[in-house]
């Protein structure tokens, strides 16, 4: 019986291990790997018709190879292990993203779960692409690679990696996001659709030699967000007084008390924190001026905080309070910070989007008096 099998099924079977890790020795070690098991479940294997035995042998090859991964990205070992149906840029590894420092990984409970390269490199297939947005190269930000955990899957983490993804592009000065995706791939169309992303066409590309794969191409253009310097901190008058006004019709207890300084010491403030790095802020702006923005604090210690989210009524919806949440959990990460603190006032609804980003209650800080 084992010679049959060997004559027929290892020929087939190495060459679709090469299929899913296009490595000539990775498959044969993976080939052997399987007829080993096999040869250990030798009861199992004779109790079975051949065809059984066919599809016993393909599929321990398949889930061989998936553990292989999945290994692979809680150690941060990527190099040619990633799903071809997945696998966006194959040139890209996570040796050479790691010496360029774009490589990113996502953790949970200490253990790493997901990981992109991002960076402003556009692959060749992109060329000559009917995007919908004729933006500078300086202005495009890509993701390539990106991996999730299987065994961590349904948990969201897709989607906040897109958000820091989002963030991240925001943080650089980039405004037009671009992603591609094998076009077999109907779970991540699906995926990056669901987060906004329009298809713009399907281009033919040669992956690791194989001529004819259909990459789809996907793109996002982000709200006009940009950071500023100490010198305009005035123009944030209107966005800190709206949110006074908002915070005297929605305190619980202390209704008319806002604001607690006078706009020009608030924003004198502002300034000086700019001036000596210890603040950033980013704002929205439309034809008519900023018409939101967002300050955090960057303490140097892991710490940091999450001083001001404002975005005027007449603008809401539109998804602006989204992209400057999206940024400063950017900033928040690139500098280190592992701890962050918001203050929300009592009856203030913005409570719910801190949630979505894994905020949660810490204390209820009680006042008396003015």
């Amino acid at each position: 019986m084992w010679e049959l099998l060997y004559e027929e099924f290892w020929d087939k079977l190495e060459h679709f291990c090469y299929k899913l890790c296009r490595d000539d020795g990775r498959a044969e070690d993976l080939t052997q790997e399987v007829f080993l098991r096999a040869l250990q479940n030798q009861a199992l294997m004779e109790s079975f018709a051949p065809g059984q035995c066919k599809a016993w042998l393909f599929a321990a090859a398949r889930n061989l190879y998936c553990d292989q991964v999945r290994r692979a990205v809680k150690e941060e070992s990527l190099l040619a292990l990633l799903d071809p149906d997945d696998a966006e840029t194959p040139d890209e590894t996570a040796e050479a993203a790691l010496t360029r420092g774009d490589l990113f990984v996502q953790e949970q409970n200490g253990e790493i779960v997901g990981t992109a390269i991002l960076n402003q490199t556009q692959v060749d297939s992109y060329a000559g692409a009917n995007w919908r947005y004729d933006a500078p190269d300086s202005e495009v930000m890509v993701l390539h690679t990106l991996v999730i955990d299987p065994e961590a899957k349904s948990r969201g983490l897709g989607r906040a990696f897109a958000a820091f993804y989002e963030g991240y592009a925001l943080a650089h000065g980039c405004r037009y996001l671009r992603i591609d995706t094998n076009a077999r791939n109907a779970r991540a169309r699906r995926f990056y659709q669901k987060l906004g992303y329009a298809e713009i066409g399907v281009v033919p590309c040669t992956f690791n030699g194989i001529a004819g794969v259909q990459l789809v191409l996907l793109e996002k253009r982000l709200p006009p967000l940009r950071q500023i310097t100490a010198d305009e901190a005035p123009r944030l008058r209107a966005c800190v007084q709206a949110l006074s006004e908002h915070h005297n019709r929605v305190s619980v207890n202390f209704k008319g008390s806002y604001p607690s300084r006078p706009y020009d010491k608030t924003l004198s403030l502002f300034a000086q924190a700019l001036e000596e790095n210890v603040s950033r802020i980013a704002v929205i702006e439309e034809d008519s001026g900023i018409v939101g923005f967002c300050k955090v604090d960057l303490h140097g210690d892991g710490t940091g905080k999450l001083d001001y989210l404002v975005v005027l009524p007449q603008c809401r919806g539109r998804k602006y309070g989204k992209a400057l949440m999206d940024w400063a959990m950017a900033v928040f990460s690139g500098s280190g910070v592992r701890k962050i603190e918001v203050k929300v006032v009592d009856g203030n609804n913005a409570v719910h989007l801190y949630e979505k980003y894994g905020f949660r209650m810490n204390a209820h800080i009680l006042v008396r008096g003015e």
